[in-house]
């Protein structure tokens, strides 16, 4: 770590450690050997520690590549000659962090702004700009309902806009916000609005001297970071896959690139072997794995850091650790905070061929649940779909079939107007099925009051939902019940729900439905 940078760390730590925690410190370790890191236990708790530390990896990166090329300018400008070694990519932006929504950038922007020397943290260019665009907003955080979970209130503080791009350049006593793409050190952007930036030729593209599908200004990213990558899959994950698509590849105008000295591995078409990845989430999914494997192949590897979810392995591993700190933490079972007392059934679906894993699930749903429901007494039953895919899928189902059924939906687009009509119509017994998404809960946390039975399509990725949802069962009734689908691509999230030695001898046991209490 730089010199300078380690003494204003010590000045912002203020409390004669250097380190908040031991995580803290394996985890910089890990940042700053480039690795790609895919750390899943980013909570509200652990968050401000895990910025820290990626934070700090990221201004010393940025400080020590300036001070190499001023260096070597100041050589040439002396007269050296071919002593000079390449240092620079063919544009500026080295760093790519992107955020789901303008609240983290925000918290991203000010501990950026502490973590560097003295003379450029007090020298911030359209700072007073910045908080009134990204700043929290009085009138929003006091309209949201103390009613809701924790967990909601601390994700939807403040500005929650999700569609935002800021460039960011740091010079030797400055650092400037809102600057040109590519005269940035640092992209910070949202997937929507880096998207929005690549598609469109708008205001935002015009700001940042970015021409619709030109985009070399990510052509030498050396750092990329996903921070609530959980959130991400809330909005679209897609644009991940686009926007990592087109980074590191040859740029199409040479613009004012120095090619003699524009690294070898650059000019080789190969800078994705020596971009890091590192990626900030609550829990893992396939998505994240597919993600890794597909998308990010650095030649130094990478490490996966995920929570313990068996008590008896997480103690033998302080065990080995010899006090010397664990950098994973153990979570017990989602299904421990579910309180009504009900029989849980888990119906494994047969998955032969993953890559029609849609059509399976949906075929088995058909055959053993909504076959069944058809002249049944079934009612005032919750139908939780995580994907909104699905969603469509099972909505048209109930629309087709000709037995009359009274149902629901409920999605992340309906309006305010819909959502209050059919609570209150469900909540009265006009309507037997009620159809959500995830997407739905996330944004909203209602509770849907009046059901008695709950099915789960397929384990939902924020698996404290499960027990969100069977706890709205009515109290007292002893018909309440609790049904949900689960196959192999639901691996992480039954570890997570049901803990890592119940998940493993489901999904080896030779039947097929499982009933806990």
């Amino acid at each position: 770590v730089k010199a300078r940078l380690r003494e204003r760390w010590a000045a912002v730590r203020g409390t004669g450690k250097e380190w908040q925690s031991t995580s803290q410190r394996l985890l910089f370790s890990m940042f700053n050997d480039y690795t790609d890191v895919g750390c899943y236990h980013l909570t509200h708790e652990t968050g401000p520690p895990l910025r820290e530390a990626y934070l700090l990896h990221v201004v010393n990166h940025v400080l020590k590549s300036r001070d190499l090329v001023l260096k070597n300018n100041q050589s040439l400008a002396k007269g050296g000659t071919g002593d000079v070694v390449a240092d620079q990519g063919f544009t500026r932006p080295r760093v790519l962090i992107l955020a789901p929504f303008r609240n983290t950038a925000y918290e991203i922007v000010q501990n950026l702004i502490q973590l560097l020397p003295k003379l450029q943290s007090d020298r911030v260019a359209n700072k007073g700009r910045f908080g009134q665009e990204f700043g929290p907003d009085e009138e929003i955080e006091s309209a949201v309902d103390n009613k809701k979970t924790a967990d909601f209130r601390q994700t939807f503080y403040g500005n929650i806009d999700d569609c935002f791009s800021l460039g960011i350049a740091i010079s030797r006593k400055t650092v400037k916000l809102y600057s040109d793409f590519y005269k940035s050190d640092i992209i910070l952007a949202s997937p929507v609005g880096l998207m929005r930036v690549l598609e469109h030729t708008d205001t935002e593209s015009e700001m940042f001297r970015v021409h619709a599908g030109n985009v070399d200004f990510l052509s030498s990213i050396e750092v990329a970071i996903l921070d609530s990558a959980h959130i991400f899959l809330m909005q679209n994950w897609e644009h991940l896959g686009t926007l990592f698509k087109c980074m590191n590849q040859l740029p199409k105008e040479p613009r004012d690139t120095d090619f003699s000295r524009v690294r070898q591995w650059n000019l080789e078409d190969c800078a994705k072997y020596y971009r890091q990845t590192i990626l900030l989430s609550e829990f893992q999914t396939p998505e994240f794995n597919a993600f890794f494997k597909n998308r990010c192949c650095n030649r130094r590897g990478a490490v996966r850091l995920a929570p313990s979810f068996d008590i008896h392995r997480h103690q033998n591993a302080l065990v080995e650790a010899k006090g010397s700190g664990c950098i994973t933490p153990y979570i017990p079972p989602r299904i421990q905070l579910v309180l009504p007392q009900l029989k849980h059934m888990f119906l494994r679906v047969p998955m032969e061929d993953i890559s029609n894993a849609f059509e399976i699930r949906f075929q088995f749903f058909k055959t053993n649940l909504f076959d069944r429901w058809n002249g049944s007494l079934q009612s005032r039953t919750i139908l939780f779909v995580p994907s909104y895919y699905d969603f469509v899928r099972v909505k048209a189902l109930f629309k087709s079939d000709g037995t009359g059924m009274r149902y629901a939906t409920l999605s992340e687009y309906s309006t305010g107007a819909d959502i209050t009509r059919v609570r209150a119509r469900f909540f009265e017994g006009l309507v037997d099925f009620l159809i959500t998404t995830e997407r739905f809960y996330f944004y909203h946390r209602y509770k849907l009051r009046g059901a008695r039975a709950v099915v789960f399509y397929s384990i939902p990725a924020h698996t404290q939902y499960y027990s969100d949802y069977v706890n709205m069962l009515s109290e007292g009734d002893e018909s309440l019940s609790s049904t949900a689908l689960f196959s192999l691509l639901d691996q992480h999230s039954m570890v997570r729900l049901l803990g890592s030695a119940r998940a493993r001898a489901m999904f080896r046991g030779k039947q097929h439905t499982f009933a806990l209490a």
